[in-house]
């Protein structure tokens, strides 16, 4: 296996300089495929995007996103029940998680690294306070909420720290696929903006990662694709009950974020 690391993590660093190529060109392929075979622009994205997304997860080692460490020690946190992370005296955040599960310099990791550290388990008993949460501490439990349930429950069968890392951003990336998908689905108009809208590289970082942000702009996107569907779909005679609370549901998790 370790004779093999060295094949692997070329592969995998070649991927990642593909992944970027795709994008653009599955861009195009799609708008041009809609012209020609009149498929839905929700197909079109169903058919792409989660692949695209896929790719992003295997070749791009874990917490070497925007500031992902951080929000890893988040999502851990909070599905260990703790909610809101502490401040201590002098205002700074303070958080106490597992030496294992803790993510001391996300400069070094890579996937030479990540293989080496895959098997490591969780230790509860060897605790540190040294952890990066600074960025991610002013983000909404909420926005973690997804991951972290999905982290609790995965930590019942799992005791590896990467594995359950990589669990979130699949997570991360289900959800927010799901709210787009909807979105594109349902907008009276302008899906092809969308459909364009959802290729951004940020954007498929944000999904694909974990952070708080993809699901921060899926749950805007579904928000404003509903609200448009009710006012400009001709077929919707009355806002139901139903859409009063969805609305609310949602204007409350876009407000917290």
């Amino acid at each position: 296996f370790n004779g093999h690391t060295e094949i692997l993590v070329s592969f995998l660093l070649k991927g990642k300089k593909m992944v970027l190529l795709l994008k653009s060109g599955i861009s195009v392929q799609a708008n041009c495929h809609h012209e020609k075979h009149d498929i839905k622009h929700e197909q079109i994205f169903l058919y792409t995007v989660p692949i695209i997304c896929s790719l992003f997860i295997l070749t791009m080692p874990i917490f070497k996103s925007h500031d992902e460490h951080a929000h890893w020690h988040r999502v851990y946190e909070i599905s260990t029940g703790n909610i809101t992370t502490d401040v201590n005296e002098s205002g700074g955040t303070i958080s106490v998680l597992p030496k294992s599960a803790v993510c001391e310099d996300w400069k070094l990791m890579n996937y030479g690294k990540v293989i080496s550290d895959i098997k490591n388990k969780i230790d509860n008993n060897d605790v540190t306070d040294d952890v990066y949460i600074v960025s991610a501490s002013m983000y909404s439990p909420l926005q973690y909420s997804h991951m972290s349930i999905i982290v609790a429950v995965a930590r019942i069968f799992i005791k590896y720290p990467l594995i359950l890392a990589y669990i979130a951003r699949i997570a991360n990336m289900v959800i927010c696929v799901i709210l787009m998908f909807f979105s594109i689905k349902k907008i009276p108009f302008g899906k092809n903006i969308l459909l364009s809208i959802s290729y951004i590289p940020i954007l498929i970082e944000g999904i694909s990662s974990i952070s708080g942000d993809g699901i921060t702009f899926s749950v805007c996107l579904f928000f404003m694709a509903y609200l448009f569907n009710l006012v400009f779909n001709k077929d919707v005679k009355m806002i139901t009950k139903k859409d009063k609370l969805v609305l609310v549901i949602l204007s409350i998790l876009i407000a917290s974020c």
